[in-house]
This record gives C-alpha cells, sequence and structure tokens, in this order.
C-alpha cells in the first residue's frame, strides 16, 4: 500500500475510533450500547451489494469487512471505558 494511501486509511481509523468512543462515552452501559452496534453493522455487512460475480469472493470480503467493523468497535469500547466523561472546557451555551 502507497504512503499516501496508509496513512489516509489509519487517519480515518483513528478519528473513526475517537468518534465511536465518544458516543460509546455517552450511554450509561457502553458494552451494551457496542455488542447491539456490532450486531446492526454485521447484518449490514451482511446486506452489502459488493459486486463481486464469485460469491466465494464476496463472503471472504463480507468476513473481513466484520472483522475490522469489531476491531473497530473494541478499541472504541476499551478507550470509552478507560476514559472518564468530561465536561467541555467551552460554555455549553453562548452568552
Amino acid at each position: 500500500m502507497e504512503i499516501d494511501l496508509a496513512a489516509r486509511v489509519h487517519a480515518v481509523e483513528l478519528l473513526t475510533t475517537q468518534l465511536v468512543s465518544e458516543y460509546l462515552r455517552s450511554f450509561p452501559d457502553a458494552a451494551a450500547r457496542a455488542l447491539s452496534a456490532r450486531g446492526e453493522l454485521s447484518r449490514l455487512a451482511d446486506n452489502l451489494s459488493l459486486g463481486s460475480d464469485r460469491p466465494d469472493e464476496a463472503a471472504r470480503l463480507q468476513a473481513a469487512i466484520k472483522h475490522e467493523l469489531a476491531r473497530l468497535l473494541d478499541g472504541a469500547l476499551a478507550r470509552a471505558e478507560g476514559m472518564k466523561l468530561q465536561q467541555p472546557s467551552y460554555p455549553a451555551s453562548p452568552g
């Protein structure tokens, strides 16, 4: 993978992990929400139109997508559980 593409993939992964982590921290039971999200995303991956004429290739791609989604959710959950929710340092409303 060329360096620019690898950098973009890693940047998107970091950003996604941070955003999902912040989202999970807003739930009293972040682990339950992550488990629910994993199921929802797995169902979406099953229904993706992957444009492959080969069923075995499409199945491998769906499995890889599910693996990567689970990995990102696990990382986001670990981050969410390891960080306490903090109030923003800026005023919540103007004025």
